[in-house]
């Protein structure tokens, strides 16, 4: 994620409410996750980080099979937001769309599946979580390597692009 994608998050992240929820879909190493904490920590704001930190070749995306070779992601993640108030809810997100109630929810970020499918999938899911007047917004848009932008597309018809390969809705 490059330096003007973070300061979109950051500065998604600093227009929202005292006691404000987040939720990551992808968290990876934290980079992101680590924004939003900063940003909404004097907030008394919640980040939820939902990832299966499972990259092993026949269960992630091959591009983060190659990069996550040597590495221990979890590790990296717990590392970076162990000074920040988070939770890290390790699993397919589908798993956890029950600990949030229609509506509840400030900012939904979805940088996970990268598959059409999967993409389309995440967001029909999550959508209903986003209060009225909150935002949700995902990275990977434009890549045509993946399929996010058709997904995003396909449901919302034209989307934000603040910046690089990030898209935005106001619900």
């Amino acid at each position: 994620m490059n330096r003007n994608e973070r300061l979109f998050l950051k500065k998604e992240a600093l227009k929202l409410p005292k006691n404000c929820i987040v939720v990551e879909i992808g968290s990876w190493t934290g980079g992101s996750s680590e924004v939003f904490a900063q940003a909404i920590s004097n907030k008394n704001g919640m980040i939820y980080c939902i990832d299966t930190w499972d990259y092993r070749k026949d269960k992630c995306d091959p591009i983060l099979f190659q990069k996550a070779q040597g590495r221990n992601i979890l590790k990296e993640f717990i590392k970076r937001m162990k000074p920040y108030n988070h939770r890290a809810l390790i699993g397919k997100n589908e798993q956890f769309l029950n600990q949030f109630e229609d509506g509840s929810v400030d900012l939904v970020f979805i940088d996970a599946d990268h598959t059409y499918a999967g993409a389309k999938a995440d967001v029909e899911n999550w959508l209903p979580k986003v209060k009225p007047g909150g935002v949700l917004c995902g990275h990977d848009y434009g890549r045509d390597e993946y399929g996010v932008t058709q997904a995003v597309h396909e449901i919302f018809g034209t989307v934000e692009n603040p910046a690089r390969s990030m898209w935005k809705v106001k619900i």
